[in-house]
Formats: structure tokens, sequence, C-alpha cells
């Protein structure tokens, strides 16, 4: 019986080893993977060199919307075989460096084998990021630096005005259920911005404040879109609504 229990502990052990090793090659086949296919344009460089936004980026807006492996991998693959205005999740991104090519050079099981590493790891930031990062959130609704020149504030279209406008009113309004009616209210206001942030007429410091202010939302937003429970849902939504009233105090 002794020689049975020491040959058990020994199987089991081999077992984990073997596991660990079969983890440690997806990881590495994964890594390998995402610099050879994705890395072309998404590479974590200066912010002047980038021709797309990096990959740990795409996953902080990713994340919060497609929480589990599955939603993340799926919600990747399809990106990647398709982009488009509809399904972007990064409007400032798609209007600074356009859609990106349709992928179907690269197969689906690499996708999602790319996919599932970036879920699952950590992603390499430029190292001007965590600076970045840092100031932004000393001042997280405002969006980072909005400066008035000579406080007076930025002025924009009636177009936008109206979009704003409407947003308030519909958050206002509100009168959700259910945690579906909240993430159906997330996904409304999330659509609204990209209309101002895709729209080609707004453009210069205009536009680069715009994004700076909506940046600052995106991750409410996002967060709306994906909330599991009314009580999440409701904080969320007050959150937006005071993000949004700053608004005013920089533009007209």
């Amino acid at each position: 019986m002794r020689i049975f229990n020491i040959v058990l502990v020994i199987a089991i052990l081999s077992g984990c080893n073997s596991t660990q090793k079969t983890n440690t090659k997806q990881e590495k086949t994964g890594y390998i993977l995402m610099k050879q296919n994705c890395y072309i344009c998404h590479m974590p460089v200066s912010r002047d060199k980038m021709i797309a936004p990096p990959l740990f980026r795409v996953k902080e807006h990713y994340l919060p919307v497609f929480k589990t492996e599955k939603e993340f991998v799926d919600a990747i693959v399809k990106w990647a075989k398709n982009p488009s205005e509809e399904l972007a999740l990064m409007p400032g991104a798609l209007r600074k460096f356009n859609t990106m090519p349709a992928q179907y050079h690269i197969s689906d099981d690499t996708i999602r084998i790319i996919a599932k590493y970036i879920f699952e790891n950590e992603i390499e930031k430029p190292v001007w990021y965590d600076s970045l990062h840092t100031a932004m959130q000393k001042n997280p609704i405002e969006g980072g630096k909005i400066e008035l020149k000579n406080g007076k504030k930025i002025k924009i279209s009636g177009e936008v005005m109206n979009t704003i406008n409407t947003i308030k009113k519909i958050l206002i309004n509100f009168k959700g259920k259910n945690i579906e009616d909240y993430n159906k209210l997330g996904e409304e206001i999330f659509k609204k911005a990209k209309i101002i942030l895709l729209d080609k007429n707004n453009k210069g410091e205009t536009w680069n404040n715009l994004h700076k202010f909506f940046n600052s939302m995106e991750e409410t937003m996002h967060n709306l879109i994906s909330a599991k429970t009314t009580i999440e849902a409701k904080q969320l939504k007050n959150k937006l609504e005071k993000q949004i009233n700053r608004f005013y105090n920089y533009f007209e």
C-alpha cells in the first residue's frame, strides 16, 4: 500500500508538471503569434510613431464590455475579420488611425490564440503611458488637460451641442426597470458619443479636446453596457450624468 501511494503521488506530480508545461507552451505560442501578426501595427512605441493603438489599450477597452474569456475572444475575432464603425469601441483611435484592414489572411484559430493570450496576460505598455495615465487620473472627469485659452470656452458646432443636450436629456429621463434597460442605455450613450468623435467636421484642437473629454467617459459607458446588477448600473448612470454635466464647463 505504501508503494502504491508513492506511485500515485509521483503520477499526480507528473500530471501537474505536464499541465504546467502545456500552459507555458500555449502562452509562448500566443505571445509569438501576437508579435508576428499584431505588432506590425500595434507596437508599443512612442506616441508620434504609432500607426494603431497599442494592444494593452485595446484590452482596456474590450475587457469592461466583454468580461469573460469567450466573450472577449469572440469579440476580437469578429472585429479582426470585419472592422467597422458600428463595432468600434475606440472611436478616437478609429478617427486617428482609420479602420484597420480586415485580417482575412489570418485564420480564426490563430486570432483566437492571440486573443486568449491578450485576455490572460499583462500586455506591454509604451514607456510614455504611465506618466500620461497618472496625469489623467488626477482629473478623470475632465479627461486630462482640457485647457481654456484666456478662460474662454471652446466653440463647438450646433450639431455637437444638440447631441450633448440629447445625451443629457436621455440620462435625466431614463426610467430603467431591469439590467437590460441599463445596458441598452450604455449602448445608446456610447453610440451618440461615437457620432461626435467620428464626425470629420470636428477637427484640430476642437476634436482633440472633444476626444479628451469623451476619453474620460469611455470606461463608464463601457461598464454600463456590461453591468450585471441594477445597483452597479445605477451608480454608473449617475456617474455619467455628472460627467456629461462637466461638458458645459469647457464647451459652448
